[in-house]
């Protein structure tokens, strides 16, 4: 309760108010760490500029999403090709200054799984079998099976092999690992 009454009264040193329900999300999305509350609230007061009441529907815009969630979702965005929601949390991402060599490799091991299971389906293996030998849960085995069917067992071994070449060049330091990654993203797009 404590953390509401300060996200409050810090708005109102400034001559804002809140919603209930902003506030909320507020505290649900980046926990009690003030350090990071205050720079978000920082960056919702510089977005309305004019001293005002703060709503909701803004703040899930404004500020920053939690790390983890935004990398599941960003790989999730690249395997189902959601052209707006990968430059949206890509720039959310580097903003976090978030290392684009771990977003390479947890793509390339998404790819991994995804064509693993399309080939263990095809190897008539069942959902169990499939769950021991990758040490998965059903729902992600179902998840990854479903994303199997947007892609054909080459451009998944493609993508496999053109993150691995990208992963290579970007440890022997002939590419840089934004390009690279930036390149890989619009490759997938087209």
């Amino acid at each position: 309760h404590n953390i509401y009454d300060f996200i409050n009264s810090h708005l109102k040193n400034f001559g804002y108010t809140i919603e209930f329900k902003a506030s909320g999300y507020i505290v649900s999305s980046l926990g009690i760490n003030l350090d990071i509350i205050l720079n978000e609230l920082d960056k919702v007061m510089l977005y309305y500029k004019n001293p005002c009441t703060i709503k909701y529907e803004d703040v899930i815009e404004i500020i920053s999403k939690p790390l983890d969630d935004n990398i599941f979702h960003f790989i999730d965005a690249c395997i189902n090709k959601k052209s707006q929601d990968i430059i949206r949390i890509y720039k959310d991402l580097k903003t976090c200054k978030v290392d684009e060599s771990m977003l390479i490799i947890l793509l390339a091991r998404e790819y991994r799984f995804i064509y693993d299971i399309k080939k263990m389906v095809q190897n008539h293996l069942s959902i169990n079998e499939i769950m021991k030998e990758l040490g998965m849960q059903e729902w992600q085995v179902k998840k990854n099976y479903n994303e199997s069917l947007n892609y054909s067992e080459k451009e998944l071994l493609n993508n496999i092999k053109e993150l691995a070449k990208i992963d290579e060049k970007i440890k022997t330091g002939e590419l840089n690992k934004n390009i690279c990654l930036n390149n890989f993203i619009l490759n997938i797009l087209s």
